[in-house]
């Protein structure tokens, strides 16, 4: 039980900026074989597509993780103590701009 960070239609290296609910189960059913209104239920996904699974493993550890705790260091270095004050903030937003644009988005 996780969230999940799904890609940007059309763009999978781009990751969604609203995720899905707080804590989702995700469940891979490629043979069809659960029930289809399993699907319809609040905080459950059902991936029936090949590698969806895997790319949703993927854009969280690599890309939601990632900048996360580069944007903590960051913070703390900062002398910030709440996310929010990274909105905006002069140098940690383009910081985590160049960041995934440099290291994550070509991996």
């Amino acid at each position: 039980v996780d969230r999940i960070t799904s890609q940007r239609a059309g763009e999978p290296d781009v990751p969604r900026a609203e995720p899905l609910p707080a804590k989702a189960l995700v469940i891979e059913d490629l043979c069809g074989a659960l029930p289809p209104q399993l699907g319809s239920v609040p905080g459950v996904v059902v991936r029936s597509q090949p590698k969806c699974l895997e790319l949703d493993i993927a854009l969280k550890l690599r890309i939601a993780n990632g900048l996360h705790t580069a944007m903590v260091y960051a913070m703390s270095l900062g002398g910030l103590f709440e996310t929010d004050g990274c909105i905006g903030h002069p140098d940690i937003l383009p910081y985590l701009e160049q960041l995934f644009e440099r290291d994550i988005v070509h991996v």
